[in-house]
């Protein structure tokens, strides 16, 4: 009985911290999608409680036009300076993301990153559009 409460103490113990967050990215205004039109961009940016691996996930959906553009992700230290994390060195890779012409509110173009070699304490992810277009993102950040 004792080897049992002790498993079971060593098991709380565990998923106590293993827990995730799961938190949605936001632009500067506090809005919980960006907007894409034409060649513009849009950001949307998380400031972590901690450095600490993470992964992300990010929805593009089209509202007119033929979809298209480049999908970098920036990391920062201090929250005004970033830098691209397309570290060709780290494992797995981070490479920018191209959109494509497709992806409807129904059934979004999907994203992910896992970001483990890069504990930033800010992240920042911007969708640079190129032709006719309009669109736009979401971004959620699962912590670990």
């Amino acid at each position: 009985m004792k080897n049992l409460i002790i498993l079971f103490l060593a098991f709380a113990a565990f998923n106590v911290n293993a827990q995730i967050a799961n938190v949605k990215m936001k632009t500067a205004a506090g809005v919980d999608s960006a907007i894409v039109t034409n060649t513009g961009s849009g950001s949307v940016v998380y400031a972590l409680s901690s450095k600490q691996p993470f992964s992300v996930q990010a929805n593009f959906v089209k509202t007119s036009g033929t979809l298209g553009g480049t999908v970098t992700i920036y990391g920062s230290n201090d929250g005004t300076n970033y830098f691209a994390l397309t570290d060709a060195t780290s494992t797995p890779t981070i490479t920018t993301y191209t959109v494509t012409d497709a992806g409807t509110y129904a059934s979004p173009q999907i994203k992910a990153w896992f970001l483990k070699d890069h504990p930033v304490k800010y992240l920042k992810i911007t969708w640079a559009g190129t032709g006719t277009m309009a669109g736009y993102f979401k971004a959620w950040l699962l912590a670990y």
